[in-house]
């Protein structure tokens, strides 16, 4: 039985082995009854005497199968996989499958909720164009009241990354009935912020404000900015004090942010003890200490505390050599020591200043050609040229938003009417001011890290072509792009190489088993065949011994009808020669044994004649006949089986030589969709590396032009220095209101002895505070 049993298995085996190489890529989405239909079907009385394929074939459901995908998608969004996300509904989407609509029975997600799912991936990866093409799709459709407000915040988000305050505006009212109404409306007040319209900013801030939420501690530091810049005149004072109650609720980093736009603003105002006291209140080690240091300085400067403003100048110009202000702050310290009536140590001090400053930007000009050029390459290597152009990093007016703001994990699920899966997390929606210390962190994991011979305070220097920055925002969103589709053609050129690997595996493993399987057959092969020919020995000496017996039996049988005959014969003659003398009892005895020689002779012919079949009914004989039968049957399902292995063995071994021999047809498309893909990156990258290197270009031709400035100045008040020191020694310090650095300034900054950043700071209106929110 075990011999059978195994036979049987392995012909199961070498039905499956063919279909291995080629049903691979055919796997459809199965019902949850097929398997049970199906089997049904294959035993069924009707098809009970027909020999089917034991392979059981789930019958395919393509609406089904594309409901499994989407929801597999949302899950690899949920967490914090879009990549895969895109790569699955990309295919969906390229290839020829019927995606059902909405109103399709028994399907939960259809065709617009792929599009939604596609929007998000694009969203998430930063493919603002695909997105907004995805988007609109579905705003302007029927699905709108579904997707719509999820949507609308992030295409408002989209348009004021690009400065399109107009359409952020316009957008603003169709996400009031959405859980991100505080967003919203933090961000139209921001582009109307931008373009001026005060009144109308201040109005949506309040509504953010009043939304509560995560920006509503922004949205009311906007509102009391917003003040400020719509009347100059008389919402000075209550925006200093609506800034100060916010720097007292707000947490951390805002409000550091807090302090210094109240300080700023206090300083334009005039109030200069304000001013001092604000910017002090600002974290010493946060990553707006170095623009409070720097504003403290000034506001101690004016309010003639002159000793302390030295102070915090030298600070700051020891502690931020990086900062475009390191020099100004320098100089300002020289014009404390010359208002001091201190000319002594002021001269060789300017001198000292100058000096550096000619060293400086004689380096600079040595390397502005090739450092300019590797630099770009590293910043845009590290994907980290967005740095270059921050909106004012030192005073704190980038708001960073995360990537999943507008499309958190609760928002997707109820947008989808899917509940939120259990074990996902949410996304935090906290946004964060970009600061100094943030740039610095990135400049210093950048890999390959820039040249030391780089000088980072372009970094750092703002105030550029605006054409410079669209131009970057292009190419960096190609890119991006670019970037995207080659990860996704790496991820699946791995698929593709994997699965070849693992149906290597898979076919070496058959190959194997049909190998032991083989070999463990052809063993109970020999093992029947000396049993069978133990039989044919047997069954020879059974036939012999049935042929001697039953010669045997028929010359006994012979011989006793033979005597009977004899002995009839003689009681015949015997009877005849005394029959006139024998007497009653004689002829009686006489009668008695004749018919005893009839019996002896009739039993005598029926044993010839019935030994035969008498032989062919002895159990040992039929044995030997059922013995026979079922050993041929057995040899007949062996070799069947034989036939089997070979003929899956030489399947497998020549998909295996296939797959051996090199790429499949599949993976060399792959490896040529993944070398255009690189060849479009590298593209993408050298372009943007041209933009970027002639921005670093071009600010450092602008810091040269500063530093020359600057090493005059310096130049300058070294030699008013020594002219006061050399008429009367201590006449100086009351003169120094003719100095270069106090009536004409620094190229850095000074403007008649005012900071230009302090005279007409970020939050004033000439400049837009908000920055940009594109995510970190």
């Amino acid at each position: 039985m075990l011999t059978i049993r195994s036979a049987t298995a392995l012909a199961v085996l070498a039905t499956v082995a063919p279909l291995v190489t080629t049903a691979a890529a055919q796997v459809t989405p199965v019902r949850g009854d097929s398997l049970r239909r199906d089997s049904a079907a294959v035993a069924s009385p009707a098809t009970a005497g027909v020999r089917r394929d034991s392979t059981l074939v789930p019958r395919a459901d393509q609406p089904r199968g594309v409901d499994a995908e989407l929801r597999a998608a949302l899950f690899d969004i949920i967490g914090g996989r879009p990549l895969q996300a895109l790569n699955r509904l990309d295919f969906l989407t390229t290839s020829p499958v019927i995606v059902a609509g909405s109103g399709a029975p028994n399907v939960l997600l259809a065709r617009e909720d792929m599009l939604f799912l596609l929007a998000q991936a694009q969203y998430r990866l930063g493919m603002a164009d695909a997105f907004r093409t995805t988007a609109q799709q579905l705003v302007s459709s029927s699905s709108a009241s579904r997707y719509g407000g999820i949507l609308r915040v992030q295409l408002m988000l989209d348009a004021y990354r690009r400065g399109d305050y107009q359409q952020v505006v316009a957008m603003s009212d169709g996400v009031s009935s959405w859980g991100g109404r505080g967003l919203a409306s933090l961000v139209a007040g921001l582009a109307s912020y931008s373009a001026k319209n005060y009144p109308t900013a201040r109005t949506t801030f309040d509504a953010a404000a009043q939304a509560g939420g995560e920006f509503s501690g922004y949205a009311r530091y906007m509102s009391a900015l917003a003040t400020v810049a719509a009347d100059t005149a008389k919402g000075a004072a209550a925006g200093i004090e609506a800034l100060r109650a916010a720097a007292g609720s707000a947490p951390g980093e805002f409000a550091d942010q807090v302090n210094l736009a109240a300080a700023q603003l206090a300083y334009q105002r005039g109030q200069f003890d304000a001013a001092g006291t604000l910017a002090g209140n600002v974290s010493a080690d946060g990553g707006l200490a170095a623009q409070a240091l720097f504003a403290r300085g000034w506001a101690l400067y004016k309010a003639n505390q002159l000793d302390a403003s030295a102070a915090a100048f030298r600070d700051f110009g020891t502690r931020y050599p990086h900062l475009p202000e390191r020099d100004e702050a320098r100089l300002m310290a020289g014009q404390v020591l010359l208002q001091s009536g201190r000319a002594g140590e002021a001269s060789p001090y300017f001198q000292q200043v100058a000096d550096s400053i000619v060293a400086e930007a004689g380096a600079l000009q040595a390397r502005a050609g090739s450092a300019m050029t590797e630099a770009a390459r590293s910043l845009v290597a590290a994907r980290a040229a967005g740095l270059l152009f921050l909106n004012d990093p030192a005073t704190g007016k980038t708001l960073a938003l995360p990537e999943a703001v507008g499309s958190d994990v609760a928002s997707l699920a109820a947008a989808l009417g899917s509940p939120v899966p259990a074990g996902a997390s949410a996304d935090s929606l906290r946004a964060e001011l970009v600061s100094l210390a943030d740039v610095e962190t990135r400049m210093g994991t950048l890999t390959p890290p820039l040249g030391a011979d780089f000088p980072r305070r372009l970094v750092f220097l703002t105030g550029g072509d605006p054409a410079s920055r669209a131009g970057y925002v292009q190419r960096s969103q190609a890119l991006r792009v670019a970037d995207v589709s080659t990860r996704m053609a790496q991820a699946r050129l791995q698929e593709a190489t994997d699965a070849q690997a693992a149906k290597i595996a898979l076919l070496s493993r058959l190959q194997v088993l049909l190998g032991e399987e083989g070999a463990r057959l052809n063993e109970v092969a020999a093992r029947l065949t000396a049993v069978r020919d133990s039989l044919t020995r047997l069954a020879g000496t059974v036939n012999a011994t049935r042929t001697r017996l039953r010669d045997l039996m028929r010359g006994q049988a012979e011989a006793t009808r033979l005597m009977a005959t004899e002995n009839a014969a003689r009681l015949d003659s015997l009877r005849g020669a005394l029959g006139g003398v024998l007497r009653p009892e004689d002829v009686t005895a006489l009668g008695s044994e004749r018919e005893t020689s009839v019996i002896y002779r009739q039993m005598s012919e029926a044993i010839a004649g019935n030994i035969d079949g008498a032989f062919a009914r002895h159990p040992v004989v039929l044995l030997q006949d059922s013995v026979r039968g079922r050993a041929e049957r057995i040899q007949g399902l062996i070799a069947e089986t034989q036939s089997a292995i070979a003929s899956s063995s030489q399947s497998v071994n020549d998909e295996l030589a296939r797959l051996r021999a090199g790429d499949t047809e599949r993976v060399r498309t792959l490896r040529a969709s993944l070398a255009a893909a690189e060849t479009g990156q590298r593209a993408a990258e050298t372009q943007l590396v041209a933009a970027v290197e002639a921005e670093l270009r071009a600010r450092a031709t602008r810091m040269l032009s500063v530093l020359r400035h600057d090493a005059e100045a310096a130049e300058f008040g070294s030699a008013t220095a020594a002219f006061f020191s050399a008429v009367d020694g201590v006449a100086g310090a009351t003169r120094t209101s003719g100095t270069g650095a106090s009536a004409g300034g620094t190229a850095a900054g000074t403007e008649g002895g005012v900071p230009a950043k302090l005279a007409a700071p970020a939050t004033s209106s000439t400049r837009p505070p908000g920055g940009t929110t594109s995510p970190r």
